[in-house]
């Protein structure tokens, strides 16, 4: 089965339940598609690269709460990145409380993840 005939079923199903499409907002055979965060292609699904922007630039955290923010946005980005668990495998232990001390050495490792991050 062609694109050609998905579209038709599609519009069929569409016609028969009675429901409408806004033509201004379809658009078809495009080579990708970006919806949240994601880039869908023929490809596969890949990381939008601006959200990669978000860890980049991410602050300096100050507290533990923001360490377990930044790690709980990062750790999102896992399955795109290769390495990722060895890579922030010394960040688990400083998202605890006991661990503020050591932002210092946590930021590094921030920079350090900042070089290995690779979008495509």
């Amino acid at each position: 089965m062609n694109m050609f005939e998905h579209l038709r079923i599609v519009l069929q199903v569409f016609n028969d339940r009675q429901l409408f499409a806004k033509s201004s907002k379809c658009n078809f055979w495009l080579r990708f598609v970006a919806f949240l965060g994601h880039i869908f292609s023929s490809y596969g699904i890949k990381v939008d690269p601006r959200k990669f922007e978000v860890v980049k630039n991410w602050p300096r955290p100050l507290s533990d709460l923001d360490n377990q923010s930044f790690f709980g946005l990062a750790s999102y980005y896992r399955r795109y990145v290769e390495g990722f668990s060895s890579i922030s495998s010394p960040l688990t232990p400083l998202t605890q409380r006991k661990y503020q001390q050591d932002l210092m050495v946590l930021w590094f490792i921030v920079k350090l993840l900042d070089m290995v991050l690779v979008v495509f």
